[in-house]
């Protein structure tokens, strides 16, 4: 798996899949809040917007593969996720807010962190449910 070469050391502890998903309005969505995990420190990479609806702020667009055998897509965001784990950044939403506001993720991305207003906890990034994600703790 290509998550599985970007990823030796094994830092991602969970992948979600279309299995994982949530049904609705004709649309697949993977809603994190049911991993009861820190959403400060959880993303998502996906090829389809609609996956990510429930967590915007968490979430990275990244091109589709189909059929592109010469595809580098998550070789691309290496070095800015590569980034976001040396810099210990304490909640990555405020990151991918401020890079998707102003463009795509492109390689050798800077990961660079504005002061933002600390947000309340949500009562889903606590409750323990859930057994499926896409999260690091070295954030």
């Amino acid at each position: 798996m290509i998550v599985d070469s970007i990823d030796p050391n094994g830092y991602i502890s969970h992948r979600l899949y279309r299995r994982h998903c949530v049904f609705e309005d004709a649309t697949y969505i993977k809603d994190l809040s049911l991993l009861g995990r820190d959403l400060a420190k959880t993303l998502i990479i996906d090829n389809l917007y609609e996956s990510f609806l429930s967590q915007p702020d968490n979430g990275i667009l990244a091109k589709s593969w189909y059929d592109d055998m010469a595809d580098t897509e998550l070789f691309v965001l290496l070095p800015f996720l590569s980034g976001l784990v040396e810099d210990r950044v304490p909640d990555i939403r405020v990151v991918l807010r401020q890079i998707m506001n102003s463009t795509q993720i492109e390689a050798g991305a800077e990961v660079e962190v504005e002061a933002e207003p600390e947000e309340e906890e949500d009562e889903a990034d606590s409750d323990g449910e859930g057994e499926i994600g896409f999260e690091t703790d070295e954030f």
